[in-house]
């Protein structure tokens, strides 16, 4: 039972500031009485103290703790995010190197296509060029051909040959020939005056 009290006592009344005998047990003053409860409540005291500091000292290593697990967690985070900057940098990197490639091969691309056009602009105007001399020169051989036939008309005429005799139907035939072959319509832009001098 004694042992029982002291650890009661070491529980519950010293941090309380209560004495484990009463003053008449040691045979003890009044004033040795006082100074001993004094001397206990101050123990108390500083007991209370210490467990307040112990549990904040608890408290705060708990916290502490935490936060170092939280640090912990976001330095992983920071790693892996670390890590996905570093890839997205390589990856737009690669990107941009491939764009680079794409870039000069549109410009080459670019090149070709305007050094093109402009072999398609010499050879268009060579084009009208061409059409504009042969149009020319199918006028210039439609009035030769209408020369021709007036003068093939003029010379029957003049060789008096009827239309039924063989020089006539020969003459008509060569005329016939020659609209056939050089100018088979007579232009719009010519007029009589362009056929050559009468005979």
């Amino acid at each position: 039972m004694r042992d029982f009290q002291d650890e009661y006592f070491a529980a519950v009344g010293a941090p309380s500031g209560l004495t484990r005998t009463g003053p008449k047990r040691e045979r003890k003053t009044r004033k040795e009485w006082q100074e001993e409860k004094e001397r206990l409540r101050l123990y108390a005291d500083t007991l209370e103290t210490v467990e307040t500091d112990k549990l904040a000292l608890h408290n705060d290593r708990k916290a502490l703790d935490q936060k170092t697990a939280e640090t912990d967690d976001r330095e992983v985070k920071l790693t892996k995010q670390a890590v996905k900057i570093h890839q997205a940098q390589t990856a737009t990197s690669t990107k941009s190197e491939k764009l680079a490639v794409r870039e000069a091969d549109l410009h080459k691309r670019e090149s070709d296509y305007n050094e093109r056009y402009g072999d398609l602009l010499v050879r268009e105007m060579n084009v009208e060029m061409s059409e504009s001399e042969i149009a020319s020169k199918k006028k210039e051989l439609s009035r030769v051909a209408l020369f021709a036939d007036r003068a093939l008309e003029r010379l029957s005429e003049w060789l008096d040959v009827e239309p039924g005799k063989s020089i006539g139907a020969q003459l008509k035939k060569l005329s016939a020939a020659i609209r056939a072959a050089v100018a088979p319509d007579k232009p719009e832009d010519l007029s009589d005056d362009d056929y050559g001098p009468d005979f």
